[in-house]
Parts: structure tokens; C-alpha cells; sequence
């Protein structure tokens, strides 16, 4: 599985010109294209198959807002056959040919493939006249980017840019479920909105459809019918973890900097002390920054490249 086939019938050179890593898109692929898929990966036959194999923590959820963990897959199908919908974190850890895609798709957009995973969303619409309110997801916005392949079934999606945290780094709820206090230290606007604007985007996706969902914009999700979702979503890493990782990694090398920072805790002439001793050092630093090479050599240090200018396997 390639990024050709995922964003299809847009060519990947199309969709990563046109919509990554900012915006939105629907592509209404042919569900016919996704017998390949399937075939190489037959875990993805169905929801069942695919909780049947996942040997983790399953997430059940309603758009009411109800939330809980069961502990493997197979715990997950009573929920499932009640119309929850399952999320399946991960998914890459128990279905080898997951990890193959990711690996074929984070090196055509130009990422290392440790910053993408697959989760796997699985509901189920019996019963027409609950299902509605039984399956789906409520009012969002993620630290991921997303691209959301539909496997079965149909899901309507809303979404509408998040103006009030911009590059968030967890996931943000809507107002009146609001739970993280990190989320109000770095908003630009409060309070958060409890509904989607009237202006909201619309799109309904079908069997063989994928969804391109970047980070942070508000969004909801209805499911109707058996579906089956895979994302191929990527989280960092961001520019704070590059320069601390990488610094890090650069300064354990220097003997001065391993030096324990005696002093810090105290008072007077010790305390001073410390606080001179650091201030040569990130002086230093400074001088080291300032150079010309310095963001070369610290961006190779935690995504390095081979000698022909491919990206190799890295911790970012």
C-alpha cells in the first residue's frame, strides 16, 4: 500500500501539493481498489477479524460522551455488537501489514515512520432507530494528522477550523467537556465552543473513501452501517522535541555540561555560583547556535539522511 492508493484518484504528488500537511480533504475512491488491501492484510476483513488479533486495550465510545477501556479486542465485541464504537490504538503492533503501509507512506511525505501508528475504528448499525445516537465520535480536534481510509459502512463528517488552541499537542474536547487544564494555559481564545459552527463542512464518506483530517480542526463523526476505519495518523514530532532531543543528545558529549548542577537549590554564594556556572555554559550554546551548520547538524542528529538524501529510520 502506497500514498497513490490511499489518496486515490488524487496522484500523491496532487494531494501533498493540495492539502498536506493543512488542509482538509474527501476523496471518493472506489471501494474496488481496496481488494488489494485486504488481501495482503487480512485482518482488515472485518471489524471482527480485527478485534479478534488486537491484543490491547480497546476504547468503547458513544457521541454522548460515554468513554471506557475493556482489555483486548475480543472483550471489545459485546460493545461492538451494542453498537459502541471500538478504537483500536496501535493497530500496527498486531497487524504486521499495517506497519508495512506506514513505513511506504510516512517516506513519501517526508516523515520518519516512528512518528505514525494506525488506529482502527469498528462500530456497527443494527438497530437503524439508535444508531444515530449510539455510534460515532462527538465534537473534537487532534494533535494527529489524519488520513481516515473507510473500509465499510458510511460516515458523515463535519469539521471547521480550531481558532482557539492552535498546534495543540493532546487532544482538545469540546467546551463543556473540557478536562485538561494544559489546553487553557496555551488557547488563544476562550471560552472553547460546545458546538460545531453553522458554517461547518460537510462530507459523506462511502466504502473505498478517505478523509484527510490534519491537525487541530474541530470535527465530528457519524457512522451508519457496519464500518471499518483505518487511520494513518501522525503525531510530532514538533519542533521543541527536535531541538531538546537533539541538543541532548549533542551536550552529553561535552564534559562540562555533564557536571551535576550543585548549588541550584541553595542560597547566597552557592546559589550564585550556580547560576554563574550556567550562564557560561548557555553562552557557549548560544555561540554554537549562532553558527551556520548548527540547524543542519542538529536536525541530521535525530532524522539522519543517507548519502544519497534519503530519510533513514530515526527517534524523532
Amino acid at each position: 500500500m502506497d500514498l497513490d492508493m490511499l489518496v486515490a484518484p488524487l496522484t500523491a504528488e496532487e494531494f501533498i501539493r493540495d492539502h498536506w500537511p493543512n488542509v482538509p480533504g474527501f476523496f471518493a475512491g472506489d471501494p474496488a481498489r481496496l481488494a488489494p488491501l485486504v488481501e495482503a492484510i487480512p485482518e482488515l476483513a472485518s471489524a471482527t477479524s480485527a478485534l479478534e488479533v488486537f491484543g490491547d486495550r480497546v476504547s468503547i465510545i458513544r457521541p454522548d460522551g460515554f468513554f471506557a477501556n475493556v482489555a483486548n479486542g475480543k472483550a471489545a465485541l459485546p460493545f461492538y455488537n451494542a453498537e459502541f464504537t471500538c478504537l483500536l490504538r496501535s493497530a500496527e503492533r498486531f497487524i504486521p501489514g499495517l506497519q508495512l503501509a506506514i513505513d511506504q507512506i510516512s517516506g513519501e511525505l517526508g516523515m520518519p515512520g516512528s512518528v505514525f501508528h494506525c488506529d482502527i475504528f469498528a462500530s456497527t448499525g443494527q438497530n437503524a432507530s439508535a444508531y444515530e445516537d449510539a455510534s460515532g465520535l462527538a465534537m473534537h480536534s487532534d494533535a494527529e494528522v489524519n488520513l481516515a481510509l473507510l473500509l465499510t459502512g458510511r460516515k458523515v463528517w463535519q469539521w471547521a477550523p480550531n481558532e482557539h488552541v492552535r498546534n495543540q499537542t493532546t487532544t482538545v474536547l469540546r467546551g463543556d467537556r473540557q478536562v485538561s487544564k494544559s489546553h487553557f494555559r496555551i488557547a488563544d481564545k476562550l471560552p472553547f465552543p460546545t458546538a460545531m459552527p453553522g458554517d461547518a463542512a460537510s462530507a459523506e464518506v462511502t466504502s473505498g473513501g478517505m478523509m484527510f483530517m490534519p491537525r487541530g480542526w474541530w470535527h465530528t463523526t457519524k457512522a451508519y452501517g457496519e464500518c471499518l476505519q483505518v487511520n494513518f495518523a501522525m503525531i510530532g514530532p514538533t519542533w521543541i522535541s527536535i531541538l531538546t532531543e537533539a541538543l541532548s543528545d549533542r551536550l552529553m558529549e561535552d564534559a562540562a555540561w555533564r557536571e551535576y548542577a550543585y548549588g541550584i537549590a541553595a542560597t547566597g554564594e552557592s546559589r550564585s555560583s550556580a547560576e554563574a556556572d550556567f550562564g557560561r555554559l548557555l553562552g557557549d550554546l548560544a555561540g554554537y547556535l549562532r553558527e551556520d551548520a548548527a540547524a543542519k547538524e542538529l536536525l541530521s542528529s535525530v532524522a539522519p539522511h543517507d548519502a544519497d538524501g534519503q530519510a533513514r529510520s530515526s527517534k524523532a
